[in-house]
């Protein structure tokens, strides 16, 4: 009966994980008010923000809208190998993070996230950014795939002290001081099993300041 009650704890943690996954939406015509469902969706990005992302939890932001502010995970979020994060858009084309003068996603201590079919935009490298598009800081295991990112006066795309980075598809363009910047303090291999795949750096032409 020991060996039973043992199973029985077991199926219904296992059964507490599988309900524990969420997709959430988030559009122009939502309310943060909602429950965040597709007929219900949330509105902004500090929605977002204050959601403790679990493993296996999705967010589609509404293409072809447009989304103001930094996507910043309050806490580490944490997926695993068999359920990532995943951060995407819903309908034809890509949502827009317009992140003004600063950063449009900043993840930091993350692992197993998916960011992906998103739009990244500042305000310009000369007109008032003073940010990285996309900050992948201390993260291990994060993709980064159908992305556009530019306006930044930084590098459109920061990997720093990460490992198990894929960036694919990804264009990076009209940034500051380079398109994708890969960095780990001195003479540390703290920056490790990086793949950068058919992306694209054009016209990156260096931070005035």
């Amino acid at each position: 009966s020991m060996i039973i009650s043992v199973l029985f704890t077991l199926k219904k943690a296992e059964a507490f994980q599988k309900k524990a996954a969420h997709t959430y939406y988030v559009s122009n015509v939502g309310r943060d008010e909602n429950i965040g469902t597709k007929a219900k969706p949330f509105k902004s990005i500090d929605k977002i923000n204050t959601l403790h992302l679990q493993a296996g939890d999705t967010v589609y932001f509404k293409s072809g809208e447009t989304f103001k502010g930094t996507l910043l995970p309050v806490q580490d979020i944490n997926g695993n190998t068999k359920k990532p994060i995943v951060i995407t858009s819903y309908g034809k084309g890509k949502a827009v993070i317009d992140a003004k003068d600063s950063s449009a996603v900043r993840i930091y201590k993350a692992s197993y996230l998916k960011l992906q079919n998103l739009k990244l935009t500042g305000s310009g490298r000369k007109t008032g950014n003073i940010k990285d598009g996309l900050a992948v800081i201390n993260s291990d295991h994060i993709e980064v795939k159908n992305m556009d990112i530019s306006g930044f006066q930084k590098s459109g795309l920061l990997i720093y002290s990460s490992q198990n980075i894929l960036a694919d598809n990804v264009s990076v363009h009209d940034n500051g001081s380079a398109g994708i910047t890969v960095e780990a303090p001195y003479q540390t291999r703290q920056s490790r099993d990086i793949k950068i795949l058919n992306c694209r750096a054009e016209n990156n032409p260096g931070d005035p300041t």
